[in-house]
């Protein structure tokens, strides 16, 4: 006869309780362990698309450094540059695209467009994919785009505008100073956007040190209403050693060339006595004695005869 087990003490029960609840537990795990451990190609692309800014581990992927949506100002005339930083790149490529034709302008450093202004700089150390714009004109400004070649494409827009900045001596191109008085010439940055980096003064051709020998040169100021940068450079008392030409120049570039004349008091005009302009008026003037004093004499000859 067949019979049912019969347990005489607890302890048997609890022997047979804390074994059981080893085993559910070891069942369990193994279950959890085995729907967490696959992932379809959905999945794993899912994660890719969803890289953090700070991703961790191996299935990061390439991801971009700056915020989507980026303005960088360039200047009429100059260099502009557009840098993309990607972490985690691997073999992957970079392309730099003009948005508004969809045009490829760069892959890796090879340029595709004819425009040669356009080319793509980078270090293999480097995790800077640089595109440089030289000649910058207005009618560049738009969307630029850079791209990693992940399936499918990831990309980040910068926004390039382009201002017509220069850099002017304002006042008259010709100026008289007295010796002794003070000489004082501004220079005028206008519209530039970005932080001025310097401004440098020119005497001859040749560049003026900061306050050094008769010259005094202002600190940099910056006028932010208007995006303007001015700086000036001053003599207190200046003698017939700082005439000549002045010019200067900033991030911009340069400006226009003023001549300064210093002079003991006399006639300003008198120091443009030998200019071209004036040799021909004073020549007229001498054809008109002239032609006057012949007309004078004939009369005189006509009335003695008659």
């Amino acid at each position: 006869n067949m019979h049912t087990p019969v347990y005489k003490t607890n302890d048997d029960v609890k022997f047979l309780l804390r074994w059981w609840s080893y085993i559910s537990i070891i069942i369990i795990n193994l279950l959890s362990n085995s729907k967490s451990s696959w992932r379809s190609g959905v999945d794993l692309g899912q994660l890719y698309d969803n890289a953090t800014p700070s991703p961790t581990g191996s299935l990061s992927g390439p991801y971009f450094v700056e915020s989507p949506g980026k303005t960088v100002i360039g200047v009429k005339g100059k260099t502009s540059n557009l840098a993309c930083s990607i972490k985690n790149l691997g073999n992957l490529t970079v392309s730099w695209i003009r948005h508004h034709d969809t045009h490829p302008l760069t892959t890796g450093m090879y340029r595709y467009t004819p425009d040669d202004r356009f080319s793509s700089l980078h270090k293999p150390s480097s995790e800077n994919w640089v595109l440089e714009l030289r000649d910058t004109k207005m009618g560049d400004e738009g969307v630029y785009e850079c791209q990693i070649s992940t399936t499918p494409v990831r990309s980040l827009k910068f926004n390039l505008k382009v201002v017509d900045s220069f850099t002017t001596l304002p006042g008259s191109l010709v100026r008289h100073v007295d010796v002794g008085s003070v000489l004082n010439i501004t220079c005028l940055v206008v519209n530039y956007p970005l932080k001025l980096e310097y401004i440098i003064f020119y005497h001859n051709n040749k560049q003026i040190n900061r306050n050094t020998g008769p010259y005094f040169i202002s600190e940099i100021q910056h006028h932010t209403a208007s995006s303007n940068y001015s700086s000036s450079l001053s003599v207190k008392s200046a003698s017939i050693q700082e005439s000549g030409k002045y010019h200067c120049a900033a991030n911009p570039g340069q400006s226009e060339h003023i001549t300064v004349h210093v002079h003991h008091g006399e006639n300003p005009a008198g120091l443009q006595l030998n200019s071209a302009p004036n040799i021909i008026a004073h020549r007229l003037l001498w054809i008109a004695h002239l032609g006057l004093f012949i007309i004078t004499i004939r009369f005189q000859i006509f009335a003695d005869l008659y």
